[in-house]
């Protein structure tokens, strides 16, 4: 008996094992073709750069230039643009129709704010989707985001009473979880939406549970669209009476 429940139990955590396993080695695949993506665009090779994209990307590409100079202008640019290294934070597997996203902090330069302006050295969040082709995984588009160091939020995460919202004005909006904070009176949800973050309230998990809320649901980088009341003196703070996850 004790050697069946041993066997059991490996089972078990065999089977709980497998999709983390396929997860590390999804991210460990999409990681190595954006590593391609990234030494074809510093060494301003168009043919191997193009070859790691999408079908759909590369269409979108090359109708960005009509000429050989506005091409190799384009290749100069981006040389100058891709990222010295980078680091995965999360990986979003899909669905099963073969699409992925990987989240990721990447170290490089910023482009010129003026035209007489310089390139200058900084993070940025980016994030990379990816679709499975017939020979592969292939980059599908990169969105450039904010660099983290200029995130801006309140200084002041502290809980509210509900008097401090204006209850006498709706306010809706959109974005990625960045994490989540369960209190004994109270839930915290912050919420990024491009270059800012929202500190999103709502009742306490077991009060959430109570109404036929699932609170785990509200895990880092789902997103989330959120009505509510704003607070009446700090804009980054909202007391929410609806939230759905998409």
């Amino acid at each position: 008996m004790r050697s069946f429940i041993i066997a059991l139990a490996f089972a078990i955590l065999a089977l709980a094992s497998g999709p983390a396993r396929a997860q590390d080695q999804l991210q460990a695949e999409l990681t190595g073709v954006l590593e391609r993506y990234y030494a074809a665009q510093r060494d301003g090779d168009f043919d191997a750069w193009m070859a790691v994209c999408s079908e759909e990307f590369r269409g979108m590409v090359a109708s960005g230039f009509s000429s050989d100079e506005e091409k190799q202008a384009f290749l100069e640019w981006q040389k100058k643009a891709a990222p010295a290294r980078f680091e995965v934070q999360y990986l979003e597997p899909g669905s099963d129709d073969g699409s992925a996203t990987l989240y990721t902090i990447a170290d490089g330069k910023r482009p010129p704010a003026t035209p007489d302006g310089e390139w200058v050295d900084a993070q940025s969040e980016v994030d990379v989707s990816f679709v499975r082709e017939a020979d592969g995984w292939k980059v599908a588009m990169v969105l450039v985001g904010a660099d983290p160091a200029t995130i801006q939020r309140s200084g002041d995460a502290s809980f509210d009473p509900l008097e401090a919202y204006d209850t006498d004005v709706s306010t809706n909006l959109g974005g990625r979880i960045v994490r989540t904070e369960f209190n004994d009176d109270h839930t915290l949800v912050v919420v990024r939406l491009m270059d800012e973050e929202e500190f999103v309230y709502l009742p306490s998990r077991q009060e959430l549970i109570d109404v036929g809320f699932n609170p785990d649901l509200l895990v880092p980088h789902a997103t989330v669209e959120v009505e509510g009341h704003p607070h009446r003196s700090d804009k980054f703070k909202v007391w929410a009476t609806g939230l759905n996850i998409l």
